[in-house]
């Protein structure tokens, strides 16, 4: 309270007492005082003589001072300076009154906020607390009473508390120190808690006083420092994961980097400017655009993340791998990024690594694909994880089958995912042979090889798939040569035994046809002879169908003679009389023959097929002319018969010739009906046709394949297509 009633009442006095001081000065004057008999002075009047002058000059009694008309006017003009007087203290007495009430209830209001501020408010004065609100209660632990009674500096913490106070008592004599500033304090009970201060001068009661606002910062400092910790932890795993830090304002476009960021470059950072060029410009020509359209899309939000690998030139001038990943970590109001950070880390070994990798990669591929075998790898799911370009052209795969289960290539082996399985569990190889499918109506078999893959933490399998189509084929004709062989031998011990009787019974019927003969006198002479006409008896003969019996006994026998003769040339040794022959001149010959080899009974004339002769000049090898004849001569006939059962198509066989470093190879190709499948693997055997009964002898193709296998060490293979035609293959050695 700045103003008092006893202050007021000392003002008012003050103030009648000048006047009345002043209201002497104006009536009494030098003219009205008897200089001889006064003791007054004019120049020594003051406010203490003025009084006893005047009451001695009244009390004289020798002559009158003032009259009586003047000590009137100075009485009236007395009681209206009081009365003014009054009147001014009235309204001054009224406004001190309600500026004491407004500040009393300025201070009221300011005492009830500060009761319930969120912080400590406290005020001291004269080096004592005069003002303390809950907070500052509950932020040290005393009461109010206690706290009221303590010098302002003795809750300070001693590492703090002389720098305290030495600023709270500038602050108390009107000097304002450092506003804010943080400290230690100690509580109550034994407690040591960080505060935060901001603390001003003030006037409170007429006095100076410090007005302080604490803040409890404790679980702020152990925040501050756990994020210490972590910094230094961050700074450490950094420093051993080798990471480099950068953070960029993107508004000023300064880059912060670590030492880690700059060491790996090969700088100290001291060498290292922070700025965005400092990055940009060390980026390899040929990695700077894209790095930057990444880089951009995740400036623009597009991305959850910015991530590249990308070449840095160093101080050595070496350019270093590096995996560059960031952030942006605040935008503005319109979404525009201000901030951003991010890590460099060296990958150069990596990626030198990577490359050896990808070279073994390129290396294992390119001898996967080089295999004649289809490789498939399968996880232990048996799931698709990679193929080779032959199962890729084998099983029509493509890059959707990946991750799609082994059934979805392999269909027509019911069994492979089971199959797959067990290798897997029983870590065991597993292999099935001639399995068939068919390709375009063609009948190939496979072999399939699964082999478990489990090493490295790696589970899995390899399918590995073989055409054995070809291995079949000539396992098939070794047993069948074996066959050709075995019989080959039997055949010649049988055609010799046949031979005799067969020669007997052709010589008998040529003997008894030659007796029945009418032309024969000797026939008729012994029939007059006996007495029996011999007309009679060729009348009879004719009646009772025997001629026709001979002739067929003749026929028959004639035909059997001849696969005798066929079985006795399949038996003969291979050590014949071979010459240099030119095989297109044997090629020709044997259509020429060929074609004069007509019969009704056979249903095809070889004179109305088309021959094609695709020659190439072949060089002269050493061979059987006799034997080769004859194999071409089957083939011819053989194809004669299959164009022959294909109506409405005009026939046609090619005769085709070539030659490479090893063999010379002679082609027959048709047009005819063309063998199935099945029918592929037994066209060798002997015995075996697909003719009517009694067209052929089962033996044509089976002397022909000896022929050529055995007597001259070359191949013989059919391809065939089914109504299309047939094609025939011979390979001869050159030498």
């Amino acid at each position: 309270m700045f103003f008092t009633n006893e202050c007021c009442s000392i003002v008012l006095f003050l103030i009648i007492f000048y006047t009345f001081i002043f209201l002497s000065n104006f009536y009494f004057n030098d003219k009205d005082i008897d200089k001889s008999n006064c003791i007054y002075s004019i120049n020594q009047f003051n406010f203490l003589g003025s009084y006893f002058l005047t009451k001695k000059i009244i009390n004289r009694g020798n002559y009158s001072i003032i009259d009586s008309n003047r000590i009137y006017h100075v009485v009236v003009s007395l009681l209206i300076v009081l009365g003014i007087l009054f009147i001014g203290y009235l309204i001054l007495a009224k406004i001190i009154k309600d500026k004491t009430e407004k500040l009393k209830e300025s201070e009221n209001k300011f005492f009830n906020l500060a009761e319930v501020a969120p912080i400590a408010i406290m005020i001291y004065q004269d080096d004592k607390w005069i003002f303390v609100n809950k907070n500052a209660i509950d932020i040290t632990g005393y009461s109010k009473e206690e706290l009221l009674n303590m010098k302002f500096w003795e809750i300070v913490n001693d590492e703090y508390r002389d720098k305290v106070k030495k600023r709270g008592k500038k602050r108390q004599k009107g000097i304002n120190p450092v506003d804010n500033y943080e400290f230690k304090i100690n509580t109550k009970n034994g407690e040591t808690k960080w505060v935060y201060l901001h603390g001003t001068s003030i006037k409170f009661q007429g006095k100076s006083a410090g007005l302080i606002s604490v803040i409890d910062i404790t679980k702020m400092k152990e925040y501050e420092k756990q994020l210490e910790k972590k910094e230094q932890r961050l700074e450490l795993a950094l420093e051993g994961g080798e990471l480099g830090m950068w953070d960029w304002n993107i508004k000023t476009n300064e880059i912060i980097f670590n030492r880690q960021w700059a060491g790996m470059l090969g700088y100290s950072i001291e060498e290292i400017d922070n700025d965005y060029k400092t990055w940009a410009d060390r980026i390899h020509p040929a990695d700077r655009d894209w790095v930057m359209r990444e880089l951009n899309k995740h400036l623009n939000g597009d991305t959850r993340l910015y991530k590249t690998e990308h070449r840095l030139k160093s101080k050595s001038g070496n350019w270093i791998w590096i995996l560059d990943k960031g952030k942006v970590v605040s935008r503005d109001k319109n979404n525009d990024p201000i901030r951003m950070v991010g890590t460099h880390m060296d990958i150069t070994e990596k990626k030198i690594t990577e490359k050896k990798i990808e070279n073994v990669r390129l290396l294992l591929e390119n001898i996967t694909n080089s295999m004649p075998s289809a490789l498939i790898t399968v996880d232990e799911n048996c799931n698709i994880s990679y193929w080779n370009k032959r199962a890729e052209k084998r099983l029509n795969l493509d890059e959707n089958m990946k991750g799609k289960p082994i059934t979805k290539a392999i269909t027509y082996y019911k069994n492979i995912s089971d199959d797959v399985i067990n290798v897997i569990k029983n870590n065991k190889i597993m292999e099935n042979t001639n399995i068939s499918r068919k390709i375009n109506e063609n009948k190939i078999f496979e072999d399939i090889i699964i082999y478990p893959l489990k090493k490295n933490g790696i589970s899995g399998a390899v399918v590995r798939i073989d055409d054995v189509t070809e291995k079949r084929m000539l396992q098939e004709r070794v047993i069948q040569s074996e066959k050709m062989m075995a019989v080959g031998g039997l055949a010649s011990g049988l055609a010799h035994e046949i031979n005799n009787p067969l020669a007997a019974i052709l010589g008998n019927i040529e003997v008894l046809s030659k007796r029945l003969d009418k032309e024969e006198k000797k026939n008729i002479e012994k029939a007059e002879k006996i007495g029996v006409s011999f007309e009679k008896i060729n009348e009879y003969l004719k009646n009772q169908k025997v001629f026709r019996l001979i002739r067929n006994i003749k026929n028959s026998s004639k035909r059997a003679a001849n696969i005798v003769k066929n079985i006795l040339e399949f038996g003969y040794e291979k050590d014949t009389g071979k010459k240099n022959i030119n095989i297109e001149e044997v090629l020709d010959k044997t259509v020429k023959v060929s074609k004069n080899d007509f019969d009704f009974k056979k249903n095809y004339d070889i004179k109305n097929i088309e021959f094609v002769k695709e020659y190439s000049g072949i060089s002269k090898i050493k061979c059987d002319k006799s034997k080769l004849q004859q194999v071409f001569m089957n083939l011819i006939k053989n194809s004669a018969y299959a164009t022959a059962q294909k109506k409405d198509t005009e026939s046609r066989i090619i005769l085709r010739t070539s030659e490479d470093k090893d063999f010379v190879k002679i082609e027959l190709e048709d047009n005819g009906i063309g063998i199935d499948n099945d029918t592929q693997g037994r066209i060798f055997e002997p015995f075996f046709s697909t003719k009517a009964v009694g067209a052929g002898s089962g033996l044509g193709l089976s002397i022909s394949y000896f022929i050529i296998t055995e007597v001259h060490d070359g191949q013989m293979n059919v391809e065939s297509e089914k109504n299309k035609g047939t094609k025939f293959i011979i390979k001869l050695p050159k030498t």
